[in-house]
């Protein structure tokens, strides 16, 4: 895997330690020379001038011309070309036994596909496009996002059509072979249906969502978003999904997240995020009274104190990682509660390449949690839930003090 480093733009420390990545010499990289006209694409792309496919046709450019040459591509292309001569193979021996296939792959142009980019990849490019980092950082960081499939790849979806191919023809010449009748396979079904238990609630209910997949993919979890009235995210969530093929949980009202009357959506995501559907429902917010933020603790090795109040536990130590830019806070939890801190922005930041705020990333051992936030030119405060048994939580920003 390629890894890489942007200089003092630890903004991209982020995404290596969300990824678990682990820097490499400079040696261990591959070159770039990137042609000046593709950092203007960049330039404009990061300022929302131009489109992501526009965008996407420069980076299709830089492989197409071998600019960008990447372990993955070539990794792609040589097993496509395998499965072509396996399913060869395949329709040859269909064909000696009396059958053909019906299903065959035509060849897929190479493209490349940019969906739902977040923050973080345009503030890379508005960096790079601003000469504050080199063609081979930008080239590293290009090619980190190809391979986890941020970024896709037109050669990734024919190598996965190649593969149903072979199986669905390796399955009628198995069936040919044995005397069995042939079935046609169907595509996989992308239907979730979703329901709750009531369609309106109030402070302190416990609303029960439950449904069914029309076809249960293995291993493969449903993501649950909830949004509040105002468009925030107050619940991330990932539900099995049982033998049955239905899923079922329960969301709690009574914390300090559901302070909005109003229509709340619940939103989930299958398989792919392409897989979605929503319920939305009413909520009655109570009135709750504040949580008051009335407790501190030093930050290790500076002369910061961070305010906070933890329901269902406590903060334990505080540490900074200057190097990535991770502010550690270990906890200790005796139930499911939440946790508001406010942070000074002397302390930790998180800011776009051109100034504004941006959002920082939340992590309870591992876990990327949801999260609400208020700001002032100090400070920023922000809000998230703690699970039971939680111990570590990563706030990452891209500045945190010297």
């Amino acid at each position: 895997m390629i890894i890489f480093k942007l200089g003092k733009k630890l903004i991209l420390f982020t995404i290596l330690f969300i990824f678990g990545i682990i820097i490499v010499p400079a040696t261990a990289q591959q070159s770039f020379e990137i042609p000046s006209w593709i950092k203007k694409v960049a330039g404009f792309w990061s300022e929302n001038y131009t489109t992501d496919k526009e965008f996407g046709n420069a980076i299709t450019f830089l492989i197409e011309n071998k600019i960008l040459n990447m372990k993955i591509i070539e990794t792609l292309k040589e097993e496509n070309i395998q499965l072509k001569k396996e399913n060869l193979e395949l329709e040859k021996t269909l064909k000696s036994l009396g059958s053909e296939s019906t299903q065959k792959n035509k060849k897929i142009a190479f493209s490349v596909e940019i969906n739902e980019i977040p923050s973080w990849i345009k503030d890379v490019a508005g960096f790079w496009s601003n000469d504050e980092s080199t063609d081979q950082e930008f080239g590293d960081a290009i090619t980190f996002l190809i391979e986890n499939e941020i970024i896709k790849i037109s050669l990734k979806e024919e190598n996965i059509k190649l593969k149903q191919e072979k199986l669905q023809l390796t399955d009628v010449v198995n069936n040919l072979l044995t005397g069995a009748k042939v079935k046609e396979k169907k595509p996989f079904n992308t239907q979730i249906g979703v329901s709750t238990d009531k369609n309106s609630y109030q402070t302190g209910d416990v609303i029960l969502v439950f449904g069914r997949v029309e076809e249960r993919r293995a291993d493969s979890l449903i993501t649950l978003n909830v949004i509040d009235p105002k468009g925030q995210i107050i619940i991330l969530d990932h539900i099995p999904v049982d033998n049955e093929k239905s899923f079922l949980t329960e969301i709690k009202t009574n914390n300090s997240f559901w302070s909005s009357t109003g229509t709340y959506t619940i939103k989930l995501f299958y398989v792919t995020e392409k897989i979605m559907t929503e319920k939305t429902f009413e909520f009655n917010a109570l009135n709750i009274l504040p949580i008051p933020i009335d407790k501190s603790i030093e930050v290790t090795g500076t002369g910061f104190t961070v305010s906070y109040n933890m329901i269902g536990g406590d903060i334990v130590n505080v540490s900074p990682d200057k190097d990535l830019e991770i502010l550690y806070v270990e906890i200790s939890t005796t139930s499911e509660g939440e946790l508001i801190i406010t942070l000074p922005r002397d302390l930790i930041d998180a800011k776009a390449a051109n100034g504004d705020d941006s959002d920082f990333f939340v992590l309870i051992d591992g876990i990327q949690m949801a999260v609400i936030e208020t700001a002032t030119t100090s400070d920023r405060t922000l809000k998230f839930s703690i699970p039971l048994g939680g111990s570590q939580i990563q706030i990452i920003g891209t500045f945190i003090s010297s």
